[in-house]
């Protein structure tokens, strides 16, 4: 009878340590910062600490919308308040909740007979071992997932960055084509009146008069269809910040950061190599199906400790420990092994093609750049100056009586033409600005 009751002891002191073990054996807390700080890192703005309520626009620090907004204020509010930025954050919820799921052992089991009549009491107690091995090599698995998708999500955030980047340089090329719009609308309503009164004079022929009546008309309309473009590109603006719901009057200030130069394509390269998120993510996607791949190797079958214990006559209650084990003779996880290979070739193939990917988006995006500033540095350089000098001609020689009002009025047309092609390229220089420092994952331009 001592020697059953040392049993019982002994037994229950295993089984306590055993019970131990699954408490320690959950995942802990696994939050690394990837997201905001490479967010901070290439864009030089911060994310919110937390999430804001739905429908609840937040601010970062220093800035106010009720002032005019420059392309950094756009990308800072949009980091903050953008929807499907947030939507796309709260994913990191889902990939601890990995974390945590994979370092969870299987609940231990008991089965328990009821001693009724003439039947003893019996009892078995299945404790699964096998996730000693299973369970680090599949939260290790987890953890590179969670890195993944933390890179993956710095890569939504340039994303974000580079739309609201253009849509404020939408905003202000749409402002200034209303502005210049509305003097071409003036010029070409004064050309009208002018030409009218040539033809009743008989210095023109009434087609002429109609032609100008038509340009002025045309004008109008121009001018109409500009304001509406403004109100638009604000609009466009509006659902990137998040201020959907904001009784707010948005205005934007622009920026002279596009007056400079991209640095050569070598330099370039070497930084989006470094710091493109995107790429980050398929070379830990090759990590996340190797540690797969690892796991899936270990997983032959379940391994259990057993506890068993039964009444015995007069003996009472005898306890003793078993092992249950799965017999891997058909079942090898040969599947699963197998399908893991592939994902870790399929990550690797993935990561070469994001590699090019990058480097065909640096060089296009440069192009582009460069053939943006080149058709600005031909109006501004070039074309304006000229304008402006037959403009200043003209109005001379009109004070003088030399030239007719037309002439001077059809110079000022001409000159506003070449501002609304000066805007137009403005813009097209900024957002080039804005797709090569979204390709590059870096500040390119200089301060």
């Amino acid at each position: 009878m001592g020697r059953s009751n040392k049993m019982r002891v002994t037994n229950g002191c295993g089984i306590g340590g055993v019970l131990l073990l699954f408490g320690c054996a959950t995942s802990g807390n696994y939050r690394p910062e990837i997201t905001p700080q490479g967010v901070q890192k290439r864009t030089g703005f911060s994310l919110p600490r937390e999430v804001s309520a739905i429908e609840k626009v937040g601010l970062p620090p220093g800035i106010d919308i009720a002032r005019p907004l420059t392309e950094d204020h756009v990308a800072a509010v949009a980091l903050w308040n953008n929807a499907q930025f947030q939507a796309e954050l709260t994913q990191l919820g889902l990939a601890q909740a990995e974390i945590v799921d994979s370092g969870l052992w299987r609940n231990p089991r008991v089965d328990v007979l009821i001693p009724i009549g003439a039947k003893p009491f019996e009892m078995m107690l299945n404790l699964p071992f096998e996730a000693l091995w299973e369970s680090p090599r599949r939260e290790a698995a987890a953890k590179v997932s969670y890195e993944r998708l933390a890179e993956s999500l710095v890569h939504n955030a340039l994303i974000t960055v580079r739309d609201a980047r253009i849509a404020h340089a939408n905003v202000i090329q749409a402002e200034k084509r209303e502005a210049i719009s509305k003097t071409t609308f003036e010029i070409q309503d004064k050309m009208a009146s002018v030409t009218e009164v040539r033809r009743k004079d008989g210095e023109v022929r009434e087609l002429d008069s109609i032609t100008a009546k038509a340009a002025a008309v045309t004008a109008e309309e121009n001018l109409i269809q500009a304001k509406r473009d403004v109100n638009l590109a604000k609009n466009r603006l509006r659902q990137i910040l998040g201020l959907e719901f904001k009784d707010v009057v948005i205005s934007v200030a622009a920026s002279d950061s596009a007056q400079s130069s991209p640095p050569d394509m070598t330099t370039l390269l070497d930084k989006a190599l470094a710091a493109r998120p995107d790429l980050r993510a398929a070379e830990l996607a090759v990590a996340a199906a190797a540690k797969r791949a690892d796991w899936e190797g270990v997983r032959f079958g379940q391994l259990s400790a057993l506890l068993s214990a039964k009444g015995v006559g007069t003996n009472g209650v005898l306890a003793g420990p078993g092992l249950s084990a799965e017999i891997p003779i058909f079942n090898q996880n040969q599947g699963q092994r197998a399908r893991a290979d592939a994902e870790v070739e399929m990550a690797a193939r993935q990561y070469l093609a994001v590699k090019q990917r990058v480097a065909f988006e640096v060089r296009e995006a440069r192009e582009t750049l460069l053939r943006a500033r080149e058709a600005m540095s031909g109006v501004t350089g070039k074309i304006l100056p000229l304008r402006q000098k037959a403009v200043h001609v003209a109005e001379r020689d009109l004070k003088r009586g030399d030239a007719a009002l037309w002439i001077a009025l059809e110079q000022r047309r001409s000159l506003v033409e070449a501002e609304l092609r000066g805007a137009d390229c403005e813009a097209d220089v900024a957002r080039a600005w804005a797709e090569l420092e979204r390709a590059t994952a870096t500040k390119v331009r200089a301060p």
